[in-house]
């Protein structure tokens, strides 16, 4: 047994380097850098390059120069660098959302394998804001107000302000499945006491579209006015026609 105080080494982990990440748009063509540069002196047909997305799917492969059976979705739409092994997409698709993986062999022994995340993006339709009297009294105007914005994607996060108030709307979203384009609606009950701007905001993969609609009183107030102005003119009317009738 040794004696003596006991005495630990604790080794650190190495650090693996996160992905890259690259945000493009829908429609858009974009490049992925890859981890090798083939030297002048060499060809690719000395090399392995793999090309593949969440591992299962091949984006775009070749070995000993010649190009390997890729997934279909990708037909068409890819090329690749035949030195720095750079792939490029175009058009972008929504479905091309995702972590990408480039592999290079080297007479069958791994060169260097790195990975790249592509976040794809598409921009959503400048917000619509209606509104809609639910009621009316003589003193408030009761009103729900609709903000939408559609075809975007990822999913948004939509926010509001109330004459440079920030507030908050009651949001849902829409989308056929979690790589779609999505609707999104917010709506809120504003009692309405006198002339307001709203304003409606949609975020998305750090861009935003924003409208801004201004509720005037003027042609509700007058409407309340009239209605309020009739009713007691009715009352004062009734009452009358009452004391005659008493009398």
């Amino acid at each position: 047994f040794l004696k003596g105080p006991a005495k630990f080494v604790f080794r650190q982990a190495p650090v693996l380097p996160l992905p890259s990440a690259i945000l493009v748009k829908v429609g858009e063509k974009v490049s992925l850098p890859c981890c090798h540069e083939i030297p002048s002196s060499e060809s690719l047909r000395k090399y392995r390059v793999y090309w593949q997305k969440n591992i299962t799917d091949v984006v775009l492969a070749y070995s000993e120069g010649n190009m390997l059976p890729q997934h279909e979705r990708y037909q068409n739409r890819t090329e690749m660098d035949p030195r720095n092994l750079t792939l490029w997409i175009s058009p972008v698709e929504i479905l091309d959302n995702g972590s990408y993986q480039c592999v290079v062999q080297r007479n069958s022994v791994l060169v260097c394998s790195e990975s790249v995340i592509l976040f794809v993006t598409a921009d959503f339709s400048k917000p619509n804001i209606t509104a809609e009297v639910s009621a009316d009294s003589c003193k408030l105007t009761e009103m729900v107000i609709t903000c939408s914005s559609h075809g975007g994607f990822p999913k948004p996060r939509i926010s509001g302000a109330l004459n440079n108030m920030s507030m908050e709307w009651n949001a849902s979203w829409v989308s056929e499945s979690s790589f779609s384009p999505y609707n999104v609606t917010g709506k809120m009950v504003l009692n309405v006491t006198k002339d307001v701007t709203i304003t409606c905001s949609v975020e998305y993969s750090g861009f935003a579209t924003s409208t801004s609609l201004l509720l005037s009183m003027f042609y509700s107030s007058k409407r309340i006015f009239f209605s309020c102005c009739y009713q007691k003119k009715y009352s004062e009317i009734s009452l009358g026609l009452m004391f005659l009738l008493w009398r």
